[in-house]
């Protein structure tokens, strides 16, 4: 482009480049609403049983229900939607 010397098909690219890089930006933060949201509503819809569990399982189980984490396992599933973790769409 640069020689051929032909500066309006320089500029069609680079205004496309950058149409391209900001629509890419929009749904990147589409995505990370979404995932946000996905992730919130998994906690939401689990919590009150993952409290239940982590308060019974030492009494069902002793010693080995103590060493469980349900509701540290819990944050972990939200924490991994609502992260950077899963890739692009």
């Amino acid at each position: 482009m640069l020689a051929s010397g032909s500066v309006s098909t320089l500029v069609a690219v680079g205004s496309l480049a950058a149409v391209l890089y900001a629509f890419y930006g929009i749904l990147e933060g589409l995505q990370e609403r979404i995932l946000l949201r996905l992730g919130l509503q998994v906690d939401a819809l689990l919590s009150e049983d993952t409290y239940r569990w982590s308060n019974s399982l030492p009494v069902r189980l002793g010693r080995k229900g103590a060493s469980l984490s349900p509701i540290r396992d819990l944050d972990t599933i939200r924490q991994f939607l609502a992260g950077a973790v899963i890739g692009p769409i």
